[in-house]
Formats: structure tokens, sequence, C-alpha cells
């Protein structure tokens, strides 16, 4: 295992963060390659963060969302 420095974008806010996450580096370079899913690459990881790792968004920006998607529809 390997120490990474994941820095992404979120795709929902466009708020950069570094997040760092204990990894394998051959399942590492095989998902990056595309050869298997972020679920096979990091089964230790939480949902949240492999969520990260794909969209750069957090818990926290998923709730407002929805929230916010709640508060704007007719039934919400």
């Amino acid at each position: 295992m390997i120490e990474v420095d994941f820095v992404r974008v979120s795709t929902m806010t466009g708020v950069q963060r570094t997040k760092t996450l204990m990894v394998d580096a051959d399942k590492l370079r095989a998902y990056g390659r595309g050869e298997i899913y972020i679920q096979e690459a990091f089964p230790h990881l939480s949902a949240d963060d492999r969520e990260y790792i794909i969209s750069g968004c957090t818990p926290e920006e998923f709730e407002r969302l929805t929230q916010e998607f709640e508060a704007s529809t007719p039934n919400g």
C-alpha cells in the first residue's frame, strides 16, 4: 500500500480539494488504465472516498444538492 494525494475538482462546485488515501499501487495503475472498476481497485475505501476519486464531490455536496432538489420540486 502507498499513500496517494488525490487532487480533484468537484464536479458540483468547482472547488479543488486534496485527499490522502492509502491504495495498492498495482491496482491504482490498473484503475487508471481502465482495466478494473473502482470497487475492484479500492474495496477497502468507503463509498464516499471512491466517489471523491471519481467526481471530486464530498458527501456534504451531495446532501446539499439533494436538499436543493427536494426544495425545488412541487412535492418536495
